[in-house]
This record gives structure tokens, C-alpha cells and sequence, in this order.
């Protein structure tokens, strides 16, 4: 299981592995060509502030180490999992969480892989977020299929660098090796102090809250190190009814697979997950879980906290039961604010600005802001009162911060640099396909950047 290998495939989905292998690979082709700006995005939860520098150097000892072993088989995705170890998890053949994909006898690639993902039909109510309830050989068709195996590899003498059947995709076990030196030179995960005398490690804490209480209830398991920063994306997962498979699979394996053991996972609102991914990934993690006594990670921290108004509905409730811990100790609403309005006032200083070509600082725009907080909310209790006037007014004092001309420049907006943009809300219910249209109105399409 090549997820298991190498910790960090797990921070990326299969369509974004797909991405990475296909953009690195031709870096690993040609050192001097350049990658997109949403390459470097993708990779800064690996290394924050990452610079094109950081990505060469990575990229030349993966390639150096995958070019010295010796006697092994080509890496390929009939024989490497992404998502998980047997079932519907197993290999490539169920590319993200279901359905009987087949490739007879071949091993399978990232062009293959991407060229499945990109040629699905809309029209036919497909989903990339639901391909675990999805039969994805009979959306294929048969001209996917290989009826005849094709001969047998011959045993490579060295672990190839780039993917055997698309050259210009990197393999998997390089990118893992590349992923795992990247995180080398980043800075450690800081070491959470865990409320032993409630939680256990090495199990998975079930909390059942009030809904108004989940978040407040989030965020006292990382209220006791105040001094440490806000919890990263990859250790929580706020659950939705569109959270998929893939996505709860891979943060079973970011905490339970954690190389530090220091870090707190939390899995919040999974009482809104849909029957089918619940079940399986209750399936997943007692997979991973097992065996796990006398093992390096076997002190994991894990806790999964649901809302109580849904505790009779959900299936995982019904089989993480005897998991179950009393409440923890809720934080007030003036200690939740406290603590966050010292979260975003004690952010970084600067910003890195990364780019291909060159490395420059611009100040943090938390400097025009009176409490220098990052974060600002501004309310008042009826309409027309100044709100979005005291937002333009500080959009504009933010090109006037020194070297932010430079950093405005990536985005789109011709001679106006864009310091504000505007996202509409009307719904009680926020589309996240509604944010992200307007912003790609202003940014680049990922796709589009390297025409």
C-alpha cells in the first residue's frame, strides 16, 4: 500500500496526486521548466512559505534515491493503493472508494488514471465527489477494458523516476519520496498536550454534543496549548452531507499514521455523512486500527465528535459506541474569543510571496487593522450603516503597503491590482461551489495557468 509507505500521498486526493504527478514529471524531465502557482499551493501544506528553490532541491534527491534501488519492479497502480488496503479500497481498480474499473493484466498509469477521471459525462449525474456510489467500469464502457494482457515487464534494474507507460508523469513511489524530503526541511509538528484524564490514545474518542456546542467543543481539545497555533486542515475535518469517502479514508491515515504521535485529528460533525460513507469508513478505520498494539503508531490521537440533535441516525454513532467519553469541559464564549482574537493577532508578520522566478516579502495586511488582527468581522445590527465602506476603505490603504504592487500582480485585473473581493451570501446554507466560481473569476484556473 503505497499510501502506507509514504505518510504524505495522504494530504492529497487521487485527482490531486494525479495533478502533482503529472506537473512534477515534467519538472523531472526538464529541472529549468517552471510550475504553476497552484502547484506550490497544493505543496505548502507540506512546507509553508515554499519557493521554487525548495521544490528543486526536493525534486533532485527523489530522483538520486529512486535512480539507486536496485532490483524492483516498476511502481504502478494495478499493484498500489491509493486509498486503502483491501476491498472496496484496495488498488486502482476502485480509483476512489467503489465501482470495478478493470485493467486486465495491465498496469495501470496517472495519464490513465486522469484521462478516467477527465472523460466522464455529466449528463449521466456523475459526480467526482460520489464515485464511491458509482459503478465506474459501466461509465467507462468496454473500450477501457483490456481483453488481452499485455507481455509481462521484464524486472527493471532500477526504481523508475517517472511513471512507465506516461513518461511524463512522475511515479508514485518518486513523488512519495519527494513529498516525505519536502516535509524534512519544514518546521516540526508542535506536540499538543492531550486531556488524558478524559480521551485515550489510541483509540477513537466518541464526544456527543449539542450542535451549538460542536465548535466551542472543537476547539477545547487545542485550547490548552495557547500558545501553539490554530489546528491545520489536515488534522480537522468538519464533516457535511458532500463530504466523501476518499475524504474521511485519508484523515483516518493522517492521524492514525501520524509520525509524530503528537498531533490531536479531529473528525467533527460526522453525524452528517451519508449512511454509505459512514459505513464504510467505519470499515476503513477498524482496518487500519488493527494490529496496531506494540507498533510504532499505536498511541495515535483520534477523537470524533457528533452533534446529539442526529445520534439515533448515524451508523457510526451506533459503532464507535463503546468509545464513548463523558463531555468535555465547554469553553464560555468570552474564552472562545480570547483565545481566537490571540490566534489571528499573533500570525505570521510577513508574507512570503512564492513564485518561480524570484522570492519577495510583503507586509500582512493584519497591519491596517486597529487590534492588528487578520481576521475582521464586520456586523451591525441593520443594513446601511457603513460596512462596506469601512471595507473599501481598507482595500485600498492595502496597495499602498510597500511591495504589494508586486504580490497584487498575480492575480487577475489588468493595470487595478484586485485587493477586495466580494463573495454574496443569501442563504442560510453557504454553496462552497458559489465561493469558489467568484474566485475563479479573479484567479487563474489551475488548468488554464500554463497556456
Amino acid at each position: 500500500d503505497v499510501r502506507s509507505k509514504f505518510y504524505y500521498l495522504n494530504y492529497f486526493t487521487t485527482s490531486q496526486v494525479l495533478l502533482l504527478g503529472r506537473h512534477l514529471g515534467r519538472l523531472a524531465l526538464d529541472r529549468k521548466s517552471e510550475l504553476p502557482n497552484f502547484v506550490y499551493g497544493l505543496l505548502e501544506c507540506i512546507k509553508p512559505n515554499i519557493i521554487a528553490n525548495d521544490v528543486s532541491t526536493a525534486m533532485g534527491k527523489a530522483c538520486s534515491k529512486s535512480s539507486r534501488r536496485q532490483h524492483q519492479q516498476p511502481i504502478d497502480f494495478a499493484s498500489s493503493s491509493l486509498l486503502g488496503s483491501g476491498g472496496a479500497l484496495s488498488s486502482f481498480d476502485s480509483l476512489a472508494g467503489g465501482g470495478d474499473m478493470s485493467f486486465s493484466g495491465g498496469s495501470g498509469s496517472f495519464g490513465l488514471g486522469e484521462e478516467a477521471l477527465g472523460n466522464f459525462d455529466s449528463s449521466e449525474g456523475f459526480e467526482m465527489d460520489s464515485l464511491q456510489s458509482t459503478n465506474v467500469g459501466s461509465l467507462l464502457g468496454s473500450g477501457w477494458h483490456r481483453s488481452q494482457p499485455p507481455p509481462a515487464p521484464e524486472p527493471a534494474a532500477e526504481t523508475p523516476i517517472l511513471d512507465c507507460d506516461n513518461p511524463e508523469y512522475l511515479s508514485l513511489e518518486t513523488l512519495g519520496e519527494f513529498l516525505q524530503i519536502l516535509s524534512q526541511s519544514s518546521p516540526r509538528s508542535p506536540s499538543r498536550s492531550f486531556l488524558t484524564d478524559q480521551l485515550e490514545v489510541g483509540f477513537p474518542n466518541l464526544i456527543v454534543v449539542p450542535q451549538s456546542e460542536l465548535i466551542p467543543s472543537v476547539l477545547r481539545l487545542y485550547m490548552a496549548d495557547p500558545q501553539l497555533p490554530l489546528p491545520s486542515a489536515q488534522e480537522v475535518l468538519l464533516c457535511s452531507p458532500s463530504t466523501t469517502l476518499e475524504e474521511v479514508s485519508l484523515f483516518w491515515r493522517r492521524a492514525i499514521q501520524d509520525p509524530s504521535q503528537a498531533r490531536i485529528f479531529c473528525l467533527a460533525g460526522a453525524d452528517c455523512l451519508s449512511y454509505e460513507v459512514s459505513r464504510k469508513a467505519v470499515d476503513e478505520l477498524l482496518k487500519l486500527t488493527q494490529g496496531l498494539s506494540g507498533q510504532k503508531n499505536e498511541n495515535y490521537r483520534l477523537v470524533v465528535v457528533f452533534s446529539a440533535e442526529n445520534e439515533n441516525e448515524s451508523y457510526m454513532i451506533s459503532a464507535l459506541d463503546q468509545q464513548r467519553r463523558s463531555l468535555l469541559p465547554i469553553p464560555s464564549p468570552c474564552e472562545v474569543q480570547s483565545y481566537l482574537e490571540a490566534q489571528f493577532r499573533n500570525s505570521p508578520a510577513s508574507l512570503k510571496l512564492r513564485t518561480v522566478w524570484s522570492t519577495s516579502w510583503a507586509a500582512a495586511a493584519k497591519y491596517l487593522d486597529h487590534e492588528q488582527s487578520c481576521v475582521r468581522v464586520v456586523h451591525s445590527t441593520q443594513a446601511g450603516m457603513g460596512k462596506s465602506h469601512f471595507v473599501s476603505r481598507m482595500a485600498k490603504k492595502l496597495v499602498d503597503i510597500p511591495n504589494n504592487q508586486q504580490a497584487l500582480g498575480f492575480v487577475k485585473g489588468g493595470s487595478d491590482p484586485i485587493t477586495k473581493i466580494t463573495v454574496p451570501f443569501h442563504e442560510l446554507v453557504v454553496s462552497m461551489d458559489s465561493v469558489f466560481d467568484t474566485l475563479d473569476l479573479v484567479f487563474p484556473d489551475p488548468e488554464r495557468s500554463e497556456e
